[in-house]
């Protein structure tokens, strides 16, 4: 068995310029889309700097440096949790905004925000669930996609339906 960690899966801090050192992030949740759409493999990340990103997931087997897909950066606080659904098609973060946000993949062209270039555009328009009243850490997809369910520091658990928010 063989295990690595890939240089390219990386949140960064700081400057967007390679030359210019950078401070490495914590990761704080990783999730593996669990079934090929559109012959790419994707792997999800959350962390610290209160962002999601998104990667190809044979670059990143490949050492591939252009590995990154997409940077979301539409929570508030650290993304503690990422899990994709049972089919693949949307993804769901929890944060310490207190927020569950349900990403689906967008229709539109591939956009540049922060000096970042997104080669797809995810997003959560109308996806946004309040509730807890504290930190969210974690989620779990029901096994047909129908729910999510969240819990925090809150001592709390909700059950979502996506379609509904």
């Amino acid at each position: 068995m063989k295990i690595t960690k890939p240089k390219s899966l990386t949140h960064f801090a700081g400057s967007l310029n390679p030359k210019v050192t950078r401070n490495k992030i914590g990761i704080l949740s990783i999730d593996v889309q669990p079934q090929t759409v559109a012959n790419i493999c994707r792997i999800v990340t959350g962390a610290r700097d209160s962002g999601i990103r998104i990667w190809d997931c044979n670059k990143v087997i490949h050492a591939d440096e252009d590995a990154l897909l997409c940077t979301l950066r539409r929570h508030d606080g650290s993304v503690n949790c990422v899990r994709w659904s049972p089919d693949g098609k949307c993804f769901a973060s929890a944060s310490d905004d207190e927020t569950v946000r349900i990403w689906y993949l967008a229709q539109s062209e591939p956009s540049k925000s922060f000096g970042e270039v997104n080669m797809e555009m995810w997003t959560c328009t109308n996806r946004i669930m309040h509730g807890h009243v504290k930190d969210v850490l974690d989620l779990a997809w029901s096994a047909d996609g129908t729910y999510v369910t969240s819990c925090g520091v809150d001592n709390t658990v909700r059950v979502w339906n996506p379609q509904r928010c």
